[in-house]
């Protein structure tokens, strides 16, 4: 049996699995914005906790919708009203900004009748002194785009959050207590829940009841809250959650059902629909009206999680968050307001081809060496003749990119595999995808799964004291199975656990690529050194390799030192291949364990005894030494932390009864020093 790798159908598969027919036309409504992109110019080393990007949506009753967005550090915000097709009709720059020792932020944008909007204000003065300046303002921009000022509060009143209702006025937090501007009847925050209706009622909760009241306090209707809180509520409906999520009608308070809603995040309401968004970290799933999971998404293409979400006049979802274009030194350092529009099920395509991570060769969002340095390596030596956009590489500023002439068979254009937009793909490319790890996620293993070609790491000794060289081998595929179709291979080496070295170098082994000497290029790198290394590797004539399987692919070579901890340590080893038609097709890393059984330095060198007992333990471990215990760890075979605690104490007791029969190791630090005891538990 041979691996054949068949890009053309594996791309066609992929193409149906992703766009089936029926939804491609729909698909085609979808889009991804960039509200403002910020060039550059602004200190690496600020991180302004206000952020950067959108932090609020307020949808019109026309289907416009407002996004109040920060476009870059040091507080300049913009509002920018969108048309349904992601295109900007007006801007309101500069709402808050910053200068010496002054500061205008802005934030609870919400939607107001007569298609408008409102937000709050804060004015800050750090320079003034007892007290200093502070300031809250209620804002109100209509729908013609006049910006006016509704209300000031002065120093020490705090304004928090601002609810439109219809009698054209407000409830607003002041201290911790709702007040209606124009009645001034006062709602103590533990008591005002979500609202208003279009008649000026709202829901009022406490941990009794739920109720609608009116304006006056009459009752419309009230149902024991048994534990539930009002979460979202539309003209028609009302969503409390508790341990399930209860669907009330709006109008009578009658329950209408009750779902057992797996954790799928905190929810908002869909006005139009009366569905819901839940958004948990990157996974947006859309619930209908029957409470039935109408679609799921995960969005990739932002680095953090996006922000916000909501749901258009049209039933489409759209949501906000921000991009970062990757930078050599500091993520943070060059950024974007983003916006995207889904369909209805919360489906559809978040890309965009003005702007990208460089580097992220495959377009998934993610820069990992592993599957982005190989798609480099086939392309190597290629030039472009296309004028890059705003290219400032002193500080690994990377920012717009033309699209190149050439491109994969895939559709995949070069400009991705071209990291530092100098116009040539070369070895420069790699070195920037390996020296920003926090961006790479390089610890992360990219697959978990059981299938692909098996990727096997094989230890020559298991067992190492400090000074030994621990050598284990990487073989590829199996015996008599060879692996045709290949165009490059990257490879990232590292062993995971309380592991240290002094040392650390892997090496690809001459014939099984072909002669490393003559026709294969390799680039290597210790993005870690010395404990992990990146490797990638292809022929120089850009032709196909067949590896041979079962072979010895590379070989690691690692010093120990004394600051390693006992314990049995898997390998860490990931690897992609790749077609000339820029498709990138995982291995599957199959490890054994590294043991390392050290004692003899720790205990040598250790000059406070402690007594660990009973060993092997059943319910209570006692450990005593003769000087303060300053903190202990117990980790098992694989390195797992099972324990962490301080002590400062002599002596401690722990419980382990829920510890699992097996091997432990117990780290005790004392002024300093280390000692390791070998634990066995027998429960």
């Amino acid at each position: 049996m041979k691996y054949k790798l068949n890009f053309f159908q594996a791309g066609i598969a992929m193409f149906i699995l992703f766009f089936p027919l029926q939804n491609f036309a729909q698909l085609q409504s979808t889009w991804t914005k960039c509200l403002y992109y910020d060039t550059g110019g602004m200190s690496p080393y600020h991180y302004d906790s206000l952020g950067v990007g959108p932090s609020g949506f307020a949808v019109r009753d026309d289907g416009k919708f407002y996004v109040m967005n920060m476009d870059y550090e040091q507080g300049y915000q913009s509002i920018y009203l969108l048309d349904t097709s992601g295109n900007q009709i007006r801007s309101f720059q500069g709402i808050g900004t910053y200068a010496t020792l002054q500061e205008w932020d802005c934030f609870g944008l919400v939607a107001t009748p007569g298609n408008s909007c409102a937000y709050i204000e804060h004015y800050f003065d750090f320079g003034g002194s007892p007290p200093p300046t502070l300031t809250y303002k209620l804002m109100h921009i209509n729908s013609s785009g006049s910006i006016q000022t509704i209300h000031t509060w002065n120093y020490p009143d705090v304004l928090s959050r601002i609810i439109p209702n219809y009698h054209n006025s407000y409830y607003c937090k002041i201290n911790g207590e709702y007040v209606d501007l124009s009645t001034g009847i006062i709602y103590p925050d533990s008591l005002i829940g979500l609202g208003p209706f279009r008649n000026d009622e709202f829901i009022y909760s406490n941990q009794q009841t739920i109720s609608r009241k009116d304006i006056n306090g009459i009752v419309n209707w009230t149902i024991p809250a048994n534990g539930y809180s009002a979460v979202a509520l539309t003209e028609r409906v009302v969503y409390i959650m508790g341990d399930s999520l209860k669907k009330i009608d709006a109008t009578t308070g009658t329950e209408l059902w009750t779902k057992e809603i797996p954790a799928l995040g905190n929810p908002a309401i869909l006005a139009f629909t009366d569905g819901l968004l839940f958004m948990n970290g990157r996974d947006l799933t859309v619930v209908d009206s029957s409470g039935t999971i109408k679609g799921q998404n995960t969005i990739n293409l932002t680095i953090d999680p996006p922000a916000i979400y909501s749901e258009l006049s049209d039933g489409s979802v759209v949501g906000g968050g921000t991009f970062y274009s990757w930078s050599r030194y500091y993520r943070t350092y060059n950024r974007s307001g983003l916006v995207f529009k889904l369909n209805e099920e919360g489906h559809g395509i978040i890309d965009s081809t003005s702007f990208y991570h460089n580097g992220d060769a495959d377009l998934d969002g993610v820069l990992t060496f592993y599957d982005d340095a190989v798609i480099i390596a086939a392309k190597l030596n290629e030039t472009n003749s296309t004028v890059n956009l705003n290219f400032w590489y002193d500080y690994g500023l990377l920012v717009y990119s033309a699209d190149w002439a050439q491109s994969f068979e895939s559709g995949l254009n070069l400009k991705y595999s071209d990291n530092n937009l100098d116009n040539v793909i070369d070895t420069n490319d790699f070195h920037l995808l390996t020296s920003y790890s926090p961006l790479t996620g390089m610890w992360q293993y990219p697959h978990e799964d059981s299938t692909g070609i098996p990727l096997y790491c094989a230890f020559a000794d298991s067992a190492g004291f400090d000074d030994d060289t621990i050598t284990y081998y990487i073989i590829i595929g199996n015996v008599g199975e060879p692996i045709d179709s290949v165009y490059g291979i990257s490879l990232m080496s590292g062993i995971r656990g309380y592991v240290s070295y002094t040392s650390y170098d892997l090496q690809f082994n001459n014939g099984v690529l072909g002669d490393t000497a003559t026709d294969l290029f390799t680039y290597s790198n210790s993005p870690y050194p010395p404990i992990l290394k990146s490797y990638v590797a292809c022929r120089t004539d850009h032709q196909n390799i067949t590896l041979a399987g079962g072979d010895t692919l590379a070989t690691v070579k690692c010093v120990l030192n004394s600051n390693s901890v006992p314990g049995a340590y898997p390998a860490y080893i990931s690897a992609h291949i790749i077609g000339k038609e820029g498709y990138s097709i995982p291995f599957h890393p199959v490890s054994d364990t590294l043991n390392l059984i050290i004692t003899s330095m720790q205990e040598n060198n250790y000059e406070y005894k402690i007594n660990v007992y009973p060993n092997p333990v059943k319910n209570e471990l006692h450990i005593i030494a003769e000087k303060q215990i300053d903190h202990i760890r117990i980790t098992d075979v694989v390195g797992r932390v099972i324990y962490s605690e301080g002590v400062h104490d002599e002596q401690t007791i722990i419980d382990t009864t829920n510890f699992e029969v097996g091997v432990y190791f117990i780290r005790c630090e004392i002024a300093g020093a280390i000692k390791v005891v070998k634990l066995v538990v027998d429960n």
